[in-house]
């Protein structure tokens, strides 16, 4: 237990703005843009450091452990530049509702979007297995009207099952975007 709620201050700190407060607090290398406290890490020997035992100094030693850097406001995290902002009404996301037999209307939705020649279907999926040793996979396919234009499958390693939808529904998407007069 007390492993992950580490694994959680790491990610709480790492995702704080350059700013935010208790980055005065951390090592040189946590702080960006917030000035040093006087108490802060950053103003310890490192005698001191190995004395001081904190949620602050446990941050400090696992941060480097993160695999990916967190930039809360990135400028791809901007409204109005994202896929689902510019293209609306050119997009239809399908949720599953576990409690219906969902082949006629899969079939259904298949056959409208084949229907129109200038439709580009993608269909996507994630796989996340039940045991932690496999990791996860995903699929994309991508047709217009009866062709199937591209279709590819890749590991994802391992993640959760909301990132594997997430990594897949941007694979078919990216697919879909690569294709002659979409």
């Amino acid at each position: 237990m007390r492993k992950k709620l580490a694994a959680c201050a790491v990610h709480c700190i790492a995702t704080l703005s350059d700013t935010y407060p208790l980055r005065s607090m951390m090592d040189e290398r946590l702080l960006k843009r917030a000035e040093p406290h006087a108490c802060s890490a950053t103003l310890m020997t490192p005698a001191m450091q190995g004395k001081v035992k904190s949620t602050v100094m446990e941050v400090d030693e696992h941060v480097h452990t993160l695999t990916e850097s967190f930039e809360p406001f990135v400028p791809k995290a901007c409204p109005g530049d994202r896929l689902l902002d510019r293209l609306a009404d050119h997009l239809c996301f399908d949720e599953h509702d576990p409690t219906q037999d969902r082949h006629p209307y899969l079939n259904r939705l298949i056959a409208n979007a084949r229907a129109d020649s200038l439709t580009i279907l993608a269909m996507a999926d994630g796989s996340v297995p039940q045991s932690n040793q496999y990791q996860v996979t995903l699929a994309a396919i991508i047709y217009k009207g009866h062709c199937e234009l591209n279709r590819t499958c890749y590991v994802s390693g391992r993640v959760t099952a909301p990132d594997a939808e997430l990594n897949a529904i941007v694979c078919a998407v990216r697919l879909a975007v690569k294709q002659a007069n979409c």
